[in-house]
C-alpha cells in the first residue's frame, strides 16, 4: 500500500481526516438514504457523540481512495476498509477531498454521513456513518510519525555523533545536534537504532562542553551557545554536565556583570552571538524561552535573580501592558495593539510596528514570538501541566493574555501575525512554530482551543503535510532553513511528541478564544516627584544644555520628553529603579540603552559630576520624571 500512495503522490495529495463534530443539544434529523440504488445495502455504524472518521485518502477516478482506515475511527467501525472509493458525500460527488472534509466539519452530535462507496470487487453500498468518540486514529497516527520523525533524524547522523549544519550540510553542527539530541529525548519509546543515536548525540555535546560550562563549537559563527547550551540541558541525562551548563546558563544572561543595567531594552535578554559589547549585542525572545525553559527543567530556584531579570525583559517584549494614560490621544490606538502578543525584541518584530503617536511605537505580535514568550512566562510561572489533565488554567495573566492571542488567531497553515509579509515570515518560520505552539499549549495543560481539540487536529496536520512531501518531514522555506530535513524532522518531532501525550492524557483545559484579559495601566502619577524638585530640575535641565536637543513634543536631535515616566515606569515597574537608572543613562548615556524608538540622531555626551553635581542631578532626574505623555507643551525649551 505505501509503494502504491508514492505513485500518486506525484498528482495528488495524501489527506488525513479526523474531524471532530461539534456537541449540540439539539437532536439532528436521520439523513436520507435514498441515495443508492434499489438493492444497495444501507448499514448504520455503531455509536454516537463526537470522534474522528479515522482515514487516509486521496482523489482517485470517480471519488476519494481510502488509502488507510484506522479500525476504531467511525469509518472503519462502519466497515469501511482501505481500496475503498467514496463515490458521494451526502449525494454530492466525492472528487475533492474538501467535500468530505466540510461535511465533517458542519456535523453535529447525532448527526451522520451517507456515503456511497464502490468496493474494490466492483460493488457499490450505501453506509450511514455516525462519528465514535475518542482519538484514538490520532494517537496512534502521532505514534507513528514520531517514529518517522525518528528514523529520518537516525538517517541524517554524520560521524562523531553530530548532525550536519543546517546551511551547509558537508559539516556538522554542535548545535543543531543539541536540537536533535532535545527531539530524540523527547520522541521517547525509542527503537534500537534512535536510542542509541541519542547516546552518540549525548556524548558528542558532553565532548563539546567547554571550561566555562557552556557547549561551544568554534567553528561555528556565528556561535549559537545559547541555543546549544540550553538544548544540551534539555536533552542530557548526565548531572554534572547539566550543573555545569545551569550555571553558564545563569551567567550569560545580559545583566550587571556585562556592564548594562536595567534602562537597557537588552537586560535579562540572553545574547544570541555570545557577545557582550554594545554594538554587537543582541537578544530575542527565542533564545530567552530556550534559556528560560532550561534552568526551569533544571530546577534553578525560585528565588534565583534570573527570574526577575527576565521578567523585565519579557514586560517590555509582550504586547500587554499599557503605556500611554487614559484620555490621551494615543491611548485608544495602543489598546488595540497591546493585544497580548509577544514581538521578536523590546525593539524589533519581524511582523513590523505601528506608530501609536509621539515617541511611541509598538511593535507587532506574530505566533511563533507569541509562542516562544508564553512558554518563558511558563517557565517564570513554574507551571508544568504536561502530566496533569487540569479543568481550569491555572496561569498568569500576561501567559494568559498570550495564549489567548495563539487561540483568536488559530491557524496551523502559518505562522500567524504577518498580514505584511513581503520576505515570507508566515511559512519561513512555520515548522518551528507548529513546535512552539505544540509544546506551549501541552506543558499549560490545554485540551480544547474554542472547539477544537488541538492535539487532534496538529496530528491530522503534520500527518498530511508528511503524507504529500513522500513519507518524509520537509519544510518548503529556505528564509530560516526549515528545508533543512533535519530541522524540519527534529521541529516536527517536538510538535509530534507534545500533541501525542496531551492525546494520551485523554484532557485538560479549554481555551477560551475570548478578548485580551483585562491589563492593568501603568501608574506614571505613582512616580510623584516634589514640585520643588521639578521647578529646579528645569534649572538644571536648561542650564546643561539639555534643551539644544530634547524638547518635550519632539522635532529636537535627540528623543522627546513627553512620556518619558511612562516609559521609565514601564522598565522599572518602580519609582526608586526608574530614578536610578536616568541616573546611570545621564553619567554614562548610549543609543542602544535609550528608552524611545530609533537612534538618536546626534551622540549624547554624559553629564559629568564637574557639570552637574549629585543634588541637581538628582532634581534634573525628577524634572526627567514629571514628563507625561498627555502632558500640555511644557517651556522645557
Amino acid at each position: 500500500m505505501r509503494a502504491g500512495v508514492k505513485e500518486l503522490l506525484g498528482w495528488a495529495g495524501v489527506v488525513l481526516v479526523g474531524v471532530v463534530a461539534f456537541w449540540a443539544t439539539r437532536p439532528a434529523p436521520r439523513p436520507s438514504t435514498s441515495d443508492g440504488p434499489p438493492g444497495v445495502v444501507v448499514k448504520t455504524a455503531p455509536g454516537t457523540a463526537k470522534g474522528s472518521f479515522g482515514v487516509k485518502m486521496m482523489p482517485d477516478q470517480g471519488g476519494l481512495l481510502l488509502v488507510e482506515v484506522h479500525p476504531d475511527g467511525s469509518a472503519g467501525q462502519a466497515g469501511l476498509v482501505a481500496g475503498d472509493v467514496i463515490l458521494t458525500v451526502d449525494g454530492r460527488p466525492s472528487t475533492a477531498s474538501r467535500v468530505l472534509l466540510d461535511r465533517l466539519e458542519a456535523l453535529a452530535a447525532g448527526d451522520a454521513l451517507v456515503l456511497r462507496v464502490r468496493r474494490a470487487d466492483g460493488r457499490e453500498e450505501v453506509l450511514r456513518v455516525e462519528l465514535t468518540a475518542g482519538h484514538g486514529f490520532e494517537l496512534d497516527l502521532a505514534r507513528r510519525l514520531v517514529a518517522h520523525g525518528v528514523a529520518q533524524l537516525v538517517g541524517l547522523e554524520r560521524e562523531g555523533g553530530l548532525w550536519p549544519h543546517y546551511q551547509d550540510p558537508a559539516r556538522p553542527s554542535v548545535a543543531v545536534t543539541a536540537l536533535v539530541a532535545h527531539a530524540l529525548a523527547r520522541a521517547g519509546d525509542l527503537d534500537e537504532a534512535g536510542a542509541a543515536a541519542l547516546g552518540r548525540a549525548r556524548a558528542a555535546l558532553l565532548a563539546a562542553q567547554a571550561e566555562d560550562g557552556g557547549v561551544d563549537d568554534p567553528a561555528e559563527r556565528p556561535a549559537h551557545r545559547t541555543y546549544a547550551s540550553a538544548l544540551a540541558l534539555l536533552a542530557l541525562d548526565d548531572a554534572g554536565a547539566r550543573a555545569r551548563l545551569a550555571a553558564w546558563l545563569q551567567a550569560a544572561q545580559v545583566q550587571e556583570r556585562h556592564g548594562y543595567d536595567p534602562i537597557d531594552a537588552r537586560y535579562g535578554g540572553w545574547s544570541y552571538h555570545d557577545r557582550f559589547e554594545s554594538g554587537g549585542l543582541r537578544t530575542d525572545v527565542s533564545t530567552a524561552r530556550y534559556a528560560l525553559q532550561a534552568l526551569a527543567e533544571a530546577g534553578l530556584a525560585d528565588d534565583a535573580a534570573v527570574w526577575d531579570r527576565a521578567r523585565l525583559w519579557l514586560d517590555l517584549t509582550q504586547n500587554y501592558a499599557l503605556v500611554s494614560r487614559r484620555g490621551d490621544p494615543a491611548h485608544d490606538r495602543e489598546r488595540d495593539l497591546r493585544d497580548g502578543g509577544f514581538a521578536f525584541t523590546p525593539r524589533l518584530s519581524k511582523a513590523g510596528s505601528d506608530d501609536v503617536g509621539g515617541t511611541m511605537a509598538v511593535w507587532r505580535s506574530y505566533g511563533s514570538a507569541t509562542a516562544d514568550g508564553v512558554l518563558a512566562r511558563l517557565a517564570l510561572e513554574g507551571v508544568d501541566q504536561r502530566r496533569g489533565a487540569p479543568d481550569a488554567l491555572v496561569v498568569g495573566p500576561e501567559a494568559l493574555a498570550g495564549l489567548r492571542w495563539l487561540a483568536q488567531r488559530w491557524d496551523l497553515g502559518q505562522n500567524p501575525g504577518f498580514e505584511q509579509d513581503a520576505l515570507g515570515w508566515a511559512r519561513g518560520v512555520y515548522l518551528y512554530y507548529l513546535a512552539g505552539l505544540a509544546e506551549t499549549l501541552h506543558r499549560a495543560g490545554v485540551w480544547r482551543v474554542g472547539a477544537r481539540v488541538w492535539a487532534a487536529e496538529l496530528v491530522r496536520h503534520l500527518g498530511t503535510l508528511h503524507a504529500r512531501a513522500g513519507d518524509r518531514f520537509r519544510g518548503e522555506s529556505a528564509l530560516m532553513h526549515e528545508d533543512s530535513p533535519t530541522l524540519a524532522a527534529a521541529f516536527s518531532v517536538l510538535a509530534l511528541a507534545a500533541a501525542r501525550d496531551r492525546l494520551a492524557l485523554g484532557g485538560g483545559a479549554p481555551l477560551e478564544r475570548g478578548g485580551t484579559p483585562p491589563r492593568p495601566p501603568l501608574e506614571p502619577d505613582a512616580l510623584a516627584p516634589p514640585a520643588d524638585a521639578v521647578a529646579r530640575g528645569l534649572a538644571v535641565f536648561r542650564r546643561a544644555g539639555c534643551v539644544g536637543c530634547h524638547v518635550d513634543q519632539g522635532g529636537g536631535n535627540g528623543p522627546a520628553l513627553t512620556g518619558l515616566a511612562e516609559r521609565a515606569l514601564l522598565r522599572w515597574r518602580t519609582a526608586e529603579a526608574a530614578g536610578a537608572g536616568l541616573t546611570n543613562l545621564l553619567r554614562s548615556p548610549d543609543p542602544a540603552r535609550a528608552l524611545t524608538r530609533g537612534e538618536w540622531s546626534v551622540r549624547m555626551q554624559p553629564v559629568t559630576p564637574e557639570q552637574v553635581g549629585e543634588a541637581d542631578l538628582s532634581d534634573l532626574v525628577q524634572f526627567l520624571l514629571s514628563r507625561r505623555t498627555g502632558l500640555p507643551v511644557s517651556d522645557a525649551r
